[in-house]
């Protein structure tokens, strides 16, 4: 049991960040009492943040993108086993993982860029909404006050001499 449980912390939970101590594993092959569940909580945790995180990034990942993905897929060659049948590389699952990752990274940063920059763009709108606002109400103290408009008369009379 200890090495199944070994075996699959290696191979399954590896792909979710999810690492077993040798102290959970001993639990897991001894069958100690809720030793099950916990893992399960947090198999079916990591398992729902990969779920969001690719319908979030579902739309973002253009479909030549993955349309040169599959074609990689079937570039790449495959190997017999000694009984004759074929076998899909182990390294080409490697690549592709790893090249799912660097694509998942990058779209991850580009999303975060872009937010960054709608979050900008509606910051400085609001900056030039504000000034915008500031300038009507200069304007209406300027015409609403007699002296300040006779004022500004005479000094524009003075800059023309």
């Amino acid at each position: 049991k200890r090495l199944n449980w070994q075996m699959l912390n290696k191979n399954v939970l590896d792909r979710f960040d999810l690492h077993l101590s040798e102290m959970i594993i001993n639990d897991l092959s001894n069958a100690k009492l809720r030793t099950i569940e916990i893992l399960l909580f947090y198999l079916k945790l990591k398992i729902n943040e990969e779920i969001q995180l690719r319908q979030k990034h579902q739309a973002l990942l253009p479909l030549s993108t993955v349309d040169s993905i599959n074609d990689k897929k079937s570039i790449l060659p495959k190997r017999t086993s000694r009984n004759g049948q074929l076998t899909e590389n182990i390294t080409s699952k490697s690549t592709y993982r790893s090249t799912y990752e660097q694509l998942r990274k990058q779209c991850l940063k580009q999303q975060e860029d872009i937010e960054i920059l709608q979050m900008k763009i509606h910051r400085l709108e609001r900056v030039a909404q504000l000034k915008d606002n500031r300038i009507n109400e200069l304007s209406r103290t300027i015409q609403d006050c007699p002296h300040i408009r006779s004022n500004t008369v005479i000094n524009n009379k003075f800059k023309k001499t």
